[in-house]
């Protein structure tokens, strides 16, 4: 399993966000609905250009689409942040699909990485990186978990 630990400062970012019905651990196919189904309501009103660095943000039952403040369209978004602190970073391989890579990424830190690593989750909040390309570099894109640690 590809991790870091890393410590960064507040990041500021902008997007739009929906209420989810369900806990951390089953809300994937929610995720995909936003993702996928309703793109056109979440991600075009963030930014109409789909390559470049997104983020899916888990805070508590809230789920954010976002980019970095000067990436986004911001008169239809709302500032939301990645507070400061201590983060255990997880990467995917290149080239595959969000809906199939994040899942299985996100069992094997929570199954296997977190109960032996020494560090629990500090809060419910979960951060998802995309790194998308166009369609001509999908085999470059790849996806980033951060969960908030503490040792």
């Amino acid at each position: 399993m590809n991790f870091k630990i890393i410590e960064t400062e507040k990041i500021k970012l902008r997007g739009v966000s929906k209420q989810f019905s369900c806990t951390a651990e089953n809300r994937f196919e929610q995720e995909h609905i936003m993702w996928g189904i309703e793109q056109d309501d979440y991600m075009m009103r963030v930014n109409k250009k789909i390559p470049g660095t997104w983020y899916g943000i888990w805070d508590r039952g809230t789920y954010w689409i976002a980019k970095a403040e000067e990436d986004a369209c911001i008169a239809d978004t709302e500032t939301v942040y990645i507070p400061e602190g201590t983060y255990a970073v997880f990467t995917t391989n290149h080239g595959g699909f969000a809906g199939d890579e994040l899942p299985k990424l996100r069992e094997l830190i929570f199954d296997s990485w977190l109960p032996d690593s020494g560090y629990t989750q500090a809060y419910d909040y979960e951060v998802e990186v995309y790194h998308l390309f166009t369609k001509e570099e999908k085999w470059k894109r790849y996806y980033e978990i951060w969960i908030p640690v503490k040792a």
